[in-house]
């Protein structure tokens, strides 16, 4: 009898931790009409730049902002990293061209990060360290290609999320990485796109654009991690050691995009680095609908999912969720018509950052104060 009850305590135990699990693992689907409504974020002008040091901007493909205000601006046409405070003064370069410490191959196109008040650069086979005036601190070697950091979590320890086809294979594996003790863990693997590739004379040339490649997009909000393959908007929720805790989704329907937009886009993004043929032949490898979301950042408790936009225009969507996915907000920046947003709009300590282009094609650097939704 009592060898029967305790099979039954332990079958009991069993089952009110399946149950526990159960219940900790929510699935939210969400239709395409958020709970509070549209929220357009309010933009006063704080400071404008027109370029670095009387160097006129050319192709910014991303803005950095550190906590300190600091603003670091990647340009792939000037193949430089920009440095401005944040008073908006141009302060000056760093990882210059070349192979030493500090230096970086592939100026302009490596991904640029934030860690604290620290710099980094991703460049093709190593990370490299900056302090917040862009001085070199160190170098770790990393393959970018097969173990891409998605997202630091400090200095030593990052989230990789291969986004390029590897070999003949059409998988790959997002891992916790730490690279003071070399470990690394799956936390989950997903399928690749293959489409973005073309073959010519023994030459092979790669297209991802998050705006409309498939990619796999990673955030980070407290302890957990969200993220998805694009082409889907549903978004998974885990720890770094792959625990699930739950799923989001949202119904939206997908944007179709033309052949004569995808053309365009390739030929002004690769202008004076490849010929106009290559992009042209590049963009029919392309899907023709955007992506869902190209971004996922968390402010004030909520997460941020930046619609994808592949064609630049004077506004910025973002849908705001609450931490376990609930559609909350339809967010808006807009900016005056007649401006295009071309990088940005980045959120830092309750202010906006952008990069705009009048119709007239001068490029301009703006801080904006808002308030962002609660």
């Amino acid at each position: 009898m009592k060898t029967n009850l305790k099979i039954i305590m332990v079958v009991i135990l069993v089952l009110v931790i399946i149950l526990a699990d159960f219940l900790c693992y929510a699935i939210v689907v969400n239709e395409d009409k958020p709970a509070k409504g549209e929220y357009v974020f309010p933009l006063e002008p704080v400071w404008q730049v027109d370029g670095a040091g009387g160097t006129p901007f050319g192709n910014v493909l991303s803005i950095n902002v550190s906590d300190s205000g600091y603003v670091y601006c990647r340009d792939l046409k000037n193949r430089e990293y920009y440095i401005f405070n944040n008073d908006g003064k141009y302060t000056g370069i760093f990882g210059t061209r070349g192979e030493g410490p500090g230096e970086v191959k592939q100026v302009g196109g490596a991904r640029v990060s934030l860690v604290g008040d620290k710099v980094i650069i991703q460049d093709i086979d190593k990370i490299i360290f900056y302090s917040r005036e862009g001085k070199f601190i160190r170098s770790v070697l990393n393959n970018r290609n097969s173990r891409p950091a998605a997202v630091f979590l400090n200095e030593n320890e990052f989230i990789s999320a291969p986004t390029t086809i590897m070999g003949n294979s059409d998988k790959a594996k997002m891992k916790y990485v730490n690279l003071k003790t070399g470990q690394e863990k799956v936390i989950t693997d997903f399928t690749l796109f293959k489409g973005g590739v073309i073959q010519r004379d023994n030459a092979r040339a790669v297209a991802v654009i998050p705006t409309i490649t498939p990619v796999m997009v990673v955030g980070k909000h407290g302890d957990k991690l969200y993220f998805g393959m694009n082409d889907k908007y549903e978004i998974y929720i885990t720890d770094i050691d792959g625990k699930e805790h739950g799923s989001f989704s949202l119904n939206r329907k997908q944007t179709a995009v033309s052949l004569k937009e995808k053309e365009d886009y390739m030929v002004r993004l690769t202008k004076g680095l490849a010929p106009d043929d290559l992009a042209r032949q590049l963009a029919k490898t392309l899907p023709n609908e955007e992506t869902y979301f190209a971004n996922i950042q968390s402010h004030n408790g909520l997460l941020y999912l930046y619609r994808s936009h592949f064609i630049p225009g004077s506004h910025q969507q973002i849908d705001i969720f609450s931490s376990d996915g609930k559609y909350l907000y339809r967010g808006f920046v807009r900016v005056k018509p007649g401006l295009t947003i071309t990088a940005g709009p980045t959120i830092q300590n309750n202010c906006i950052y952008m990069v705009l282009e009048d119709q007239e094609g001068e490029i301009t650097l703006n801080k904006y104060n808002t308030v962002l939704p609660q």
